[in-house]
């Protein structure tokens, strides 16, 4: 058996050839211009080179009268230096793609640790300018995403630019330990942009102390009280994550206190997803957060905040009661719960099953319960799933086989 299975390793060496690539990338080109129905293409490459047979099959992709009748979406991530390979064909068929409406460009680094390159500095120096020249009629979104730190000494050489109706930033920043110490000037930065920015992700890359306690200090204080100021008005998503840390004494973080959550519907007026995720969370009491949240929310008119997400220590009958009074415009609610015991199982179906006027119900759609405890075997969080979806009479329930509970409400 095994001199069998070494002759086969041995017969599949001998055909791969320096023509295999060639061949798959000119069978993929055939099959490109038989497909009738494509809506959305999406294109990562980071490290392989740039020959030029994938040169012809990335043309040929939007030469086909196929794709440029049908696409809708494309959606492009690779480094600095090879997007224009990709954006320029595109550009060239600009007139031919009919139905596009939106390009999402993601930029990702050359080499972790390598120097960027002169060329690099220049296309980042004004990024949107690597997006097709595309006529304002054709009212295409025109989004650009950049992992920030991984673009390491890129990211300040990003230039302004001034507002424009289609142009779009998604930015994802990652507490590092090589990128830490330029972090607290994050916030100018974000200022500087802040008319194009949708989307804001905010993690911490390294799992140690120094770095998450940093990362935790800098979001939800506010970087030295910076965010007081800062105003985000196309922002739309924002998702932190804070990594449980490891410093001893986290009361020194005014936990109940947050500048940036007691002041979100001025920080981001049309913010509609929010995800607060990381054991750090899990240690906050969550029925005061909540409360600081709703207040914060609480703006000139009725809050946009449709889909909320966040950890908790141990799923309670006040949570969701502080959830019902104080969120119940939510559309879309997920819980990570850290411990296996359900206080006050009964309380919670009174919540979710109780309606109190026009003004006080739920329009909740969808609802996710997962358990977080890497502790014990799996039935017991199986019966606790069990016991939550008992709460949820007027819901279809869903619980996976990783005991993660999900709830679609079936009567509205």
């Amino acid at each position: 058996m095994k001199q069998h299975l070494a002759n086969l390793a041995l017969d599949m060496k001998a055909a791969i050839s320096m023509n295999l690539v060639d061949d798959v990338l000119y069978t993929a080109k055939q099959g490109i211009r038989r497909c009738g129905n494509i809506r959305e293409i999406e294109v990562n490459f980071h490290y392989c080179d740039f020959t030029p047979p994938l040169f012809d099959f990335v043309n040929s992709i939007w030469s086909s009268e196929a794709v440029a009748q049908t696409v809708e979406k494309i959606q492009i991530t690779t480094t600095v230096a090879r997007m224009p390979a990709f954006l320029n064909p595109i550009a060239a068929r600009a007139h031919a793609l009919k139905r596009l409406r939106e390009i999402f460009v993601h930029l990702s680094p050359t080499v972790i640790g390598c120097q960027p390159t002169l060329n690099e500095h220049r296309i980042l120096a004004d990024p949107l300018n690597l997006f097709p020249k595309i006529p304002e009629t054709r009212n295409i979104k025109l989004t650009l995403g950049i992992f920030v730190d991984l673009c390491g000494d890129l990211l300040f050489n990003f230039g302004p630019r001034p507002p424009t109706v289609n142009n779009y930033l998604v930015f994802h920043l990652r507490f590092g330990s090589a990128t830490l110490s330029g972090f607290f000037s994050i916030v100018g930065f974000l200022s500087a942009r802040a008319s194009l920015i949708t989307k804001l992700d905010i993690r911490s890359k390294l799992q140690t102390s120094v770095t998450d306690y940093s990362c935790a200090a800098f979001v939800l204080c506010g970087g030295k009280g910076h965010f007081e100021s800062l105003r985000l008005p196309q922002l739309e998503e924002l998702c932190i994550e804070i990594v449980k840390c490891q410093v001893p004494d986290l009361e020194i973080l005014p936990k109940e206190k947050h500048p940036l959550f007691s002041s979100l519907s001025l920080v981001a007026p049309r913010l509609t997803s929010l995800k607060l995720i990381g054991r750090y969370f899990a240690a906050i009491d969550a029925t005061k957060f909540i409360t600081l949240l709703a207040d914060g929310l609480q703006g000139s008119g009725e809050p946009v905040l449709r889909h909320f997400e966040f950890f908790c220590d141990e799923l309670t009958a006040a949570i969701f009661a502080v959830l019902y009074f104080r969120m119940n415009f939510l559309l879309s609610l997920t819980i990570h719960s850290q411990k296996p015991a359900i206080t006050s199982p009964s309380g919670i179906a009174d919540i979710m099953t109780t309606r109190h006027g026009r003004d006080n119900q739920w329009y909740l759609e969808h609802v996710r319960i997962t358990r977080k405890c890497d502790c014990g075997t799996g039935l017991p969080d199986r019966l606790a799933m069990n016991r939550i979806a008992r709460c949820f009479t007027d819901w279809k329930v869903q619980i996976d086989e990783e005991y993660k509970c999900a709830f679609i409400r079936t009567e509205r």
